[in-house]
């Protein structure tokens, strides 16, 4: 059971927060509500680092996709099954880019092209790990 949790594609959990984000201030608010303030943080030179919901599901995003790269390196099974569900979340992603009203916006273009770097990073990732698995001597 816990072996299957591995081949579970993380940023699908950002997507669906998005979604539900989406749904929850209306399609054609999104723009205005990504932007809205939800914190700050003083720093030394006096300035203050305004947070937005859209900052914190890049940020959000980034961590997992760090995670999901981690979980790249291995050569199993169950990472084959990853790069095949992260492949379904990236098709999704773009779809809903490109037709749903509401996801077309740069934030979402942004957590849509981490689904693709997570995919096409997974599979080179991967593939160069199962060579050196193989061990052909190719260096």
């Amino acid at each position: 059971m816990l072996k299957l949790l591995d081949a579970f594609p993380l940023l699908l959990l950002i997507i669906i927060a998005f979604g539900v984000f989406v749904m929850v201030t209306g399609s054609t608010d999104v723009p205005g509500a990504l932007t809205s303030p939800l914190f700050g943080i003083p720093i030394i030179s006096g300035d203050e680092l305004a947070f937005t919901i859209r900052d914190l599901f890049i940020l959000l995003a980034i961590i997992i996709l760090f995670i999901e790269v981690l979980k790249s390196t291995s050569t199993g099974t169950i990472s084959l099954m990853n790069h095949g569900f992260s492949t379904v979340v990236m098709v999704i992603s773009i779809i809903l880019l490109l037709v749903a009203q509401g996801f077309g916006n740069t934030t979402f273009l942004f957590l849509t092209l981490m689904t693709v770097f997570d995919v096409v990073a997974g599979f080179i990732i991967t593939t160069i790990s199962a060579r050196r698995d193989i061990g052909f001597g190719i260096k």
